[in-house]
């Protein structure tokens, strides 16, 4: 009966644990040089208000990791920009599928307007998107649990930089 019991309670929540993980991928534009990026600048999400739980808890989760990546911050000459948003839309989603210069990780795309975080890395330079990273089956909005929320930017920016990007050709 005691092997029973300990198999309901640390394999059921473990298998529930499971099935509801963080799945992340990334889009980036093929050809650029990552090796170059050296310091971010982390930009306010149009979408979000910036005295709000949510945007502290993400703002902190991305200069942590980025801290932690060896990259600096510098707000007045950074080589990249950061930003992010909550739930993907089409506009997003055609950034990355109707550019013929993009490699998706794994080539599966996100649907829109699902609980998605989304992490856009800019050139500090052109303003143009560098690269693109989502965390699906996310509902970070809701819970506002600093742990979950860095927990999940930490899953999403340990993709980024992409491997190897510039063979792609």
């Amino acid at each position: 009966m005691k092997k029973i019991s300990l198999l309901f309670f640390v394999l059921i929540p473990a298998l529930l644990t499971g099935c509801s993980s963080v799945q992340v991928n990334s889009g980036y534009e093929n050809g650029y040089d990552f090796t170059k990026l050296v310091t971010y600048k982390i930009i306010k999400p149009e979408s979000t208000a910036s005295d709000s739980v949510f945007y502290k808890e993400v703002y902190d989760a991305i200069d942590g990791v980025m801290v932690e990546k060896a990259y600096g911050k510098n707000n007045k000459y950074p080589d990249f920009l950061i930003t992010w948003h909550y739930n993907m839309n089409k506009n997003m989603l055609n950034e990355i599928t109707d550019n013929p210069g993009w490699k998706i990780k794994d080539k599966e795309l996100p649907r829109q307007n699902q609980n998605i975080l989304v992490i856009d890395i800019k050139d500090a330079e052109s303003n143009k998107l560098i690269w693109r990273g989502w965390a699906n089956n996310t509902d970070l909005s809701k819970k506002h649990n600093g742990k979950i929320i860095y927990n999940t930017v930490e899953k999403l920016l340990g993709i980024f930089p992409p491997e190897n990007p510039v063979a792609f050709h």
